[in-house]
């Protein structure tokens, strides 16, 4: 027969509810020896707490709720992001429960349910999926939302986790410029226009570049119905021989993104270039980076650190809900807190140099 806290209770002289206060509410007015006490008990009867009396008695369900996207446009991003998102939760002693679609209700509609029936204390939405009208269907169901990454998602009334580009853009040109490369190109392929982070990224790479007199000049290329994974890399490919025409004096390239980055590796082979021999290359994201020929430097999304963050904050606020936690103060909502990018710096830069004929004519 498993042992109860009644039967600890009565072993230890003491009454339920103090044994219950000593296990499950560390912060209540309970000396540690009786703590202690009660603590080397359970070990050594081999108690293990009841989930569900648990839960009633805390008003916590000890469980994070994860948004699943996978299969989606954004699964490159979804992937990083789940590990850092489960480990952040088990850092705090949480479970992550996964969140998809069932037969009529979407992932979203899922998730609030399970908030407002308390079966996860909080929620984590990927930023790049997130719906219109979520934030305020998360205001009417009272839940606890996070959005990890994508902080131009649009919904002010909840908290975002999200990456701030400019240190890592900062940190390649000045890796960059250590290295030699005074003359250095931007490229990017965007959409038909030119906005969100495409457009925030060349604005820092341009003004980096100004503060540290470095000879810079901007290329992109439009893709028809963007695929981020297949449709940049081809589009690259087509687009980057013509931007290298336009600037030939150019020793290293910076891309938008590493999809973008692979299209430049193909298309600097087909010229006979080499990485970094002959182009330093640097892109953003990180998420097949290293298996590129050579691995790509990159300034890092920090995608894990993003999941990690995200589900920090999350349980921090469910926890600033609890009954008996009024006097906890907890996180203002609505705001986008950002993680510091970093430069990895791997294979594709070096030193540039002689400038090959092959640069100008394919």
């Amino acid at each position: 027969m498993a042992v109860t806290i009644y039967d600890l209770a009565r072993c230890l002289k003491l009454s339920h509810s103090t044994v219950s206060r000593a296990m499950n509410h560390p912060d209540s007015a309970i000396s540690e020896q009786t703590r202690e006490r009660v603590l080397r008990l359970a070990r050594e009867m081999g108690y293990s707490p009841n989930y569900h009396s648990r839960s009633l008695q805390t008003g916590c369900a000890m469980t994070l709720g994860l948004i699943s996207c996978g299969g989606g446009a954004g699964e490159w991003f979804w992937r990083p992001m789940l590990g850092g998102v489960e480990q952040g939760a088990r850092a705090l002693g949480y479970d992550v429960l996964v969140v998809g679609q069932t037969k009529g209700r979407t992932e979203f509609q899922c998730g609030l349910d399970y908030c407002r029936e308390q079966r996860i204390d909080a929620l984590v939405v990927p930023g790049f999926a997130i719906p219109t009208r979520f934030a305020e269907d998360a205001m009417i169901a009272a839940a606890v939302v996070v959005v990890a990454g994508n902080s131009g998602h649009g919904a002010s009334s909840l908290d975002c986790v999200d990456f701030d580009p400019a240190p890592g853009i900062a940190a390649a040109l000045e890796h960059l410029a250590a290295l030699g490369h005074h003359r250095i190109l931007w490229f990017d392929v965007h959409g038909r226009e030119l906005q969100g982070a495409p457009a925030q990224r060349r604005e820092l790479f341009c003004h980096a570049a100004q503060r540290m007199a470095l000879d810079v000049r901007v290329a992109s290329c439009i893709a028809p119905a963007r695929r981020i994974d297949e449709q940049d890399a081809e589009t690259a490919l087509r687009c980057f021989p013509g931007a290298l025409d336009g600037f030939p004096e150019a020793t290293a390239v910076v891309c938008y993104n590493e999809a973008s980055a692979f299209g430049v590796y193909a298309a600097l082979a087909e010229r006979g270039l080499r990485v970094p021999t002959d182009m330093s290359v640097i892109s953003f994201d990180d998420i097949h980076a290293t298996i590129a020929a050579p691995p790509m430097t990159v300034v890092s999304h920090m995608l894990t650190e993003i999941g990690f963050e995200s589900a920090k904050l999350a349980i921090e606020r469910s926890q600033a809900k609890q009954p008996g936690k009024q006097a906890r103060t907890a996180p203002a909502a609505g705001r986008t807190h950002l993680i510091p990018a970093k430069l990895i710096v791997r294979k594709s830069t070096a030193a540039p140099g002689p400038r090959p004929n092959a640069r100008n004519n394919g």
